[in-house]
């Protein structure tokens, strides 16, 4: 734990886009159900995978805030 600890605090910044990405995706492919492409027909679920990216960078900002400090 401790080699990733201090990974973390000496690259704060590239942790938090590379885990505000993978939040933010993974989040989308699993309520989507899958990778979205140009015709997956869910545009009912549309709100929700618009609402699961914007939370990915505001809980990697709280994780990496309670993380280093």
């Amino acid at each position: 734990m401790t080699t990733i600890r201090t990974f973390i605090k000496k690259h704060p910044v590239l942790t938090y886009f590379v885990l505000a990405f993978a939040l933010s995706w993974g989040s989308v492919i699993l309520v989507l159900g899958g990778i979205p492409g140009p015709r997956t027909g869910n545009e009912e679920l549309l709100p929700f995978a618009m609402l699961a990216m914007y939370v990915g960078p505001s809980v990697a900002g709280v994780l990496l805030t309670g993380l280093v400090y």
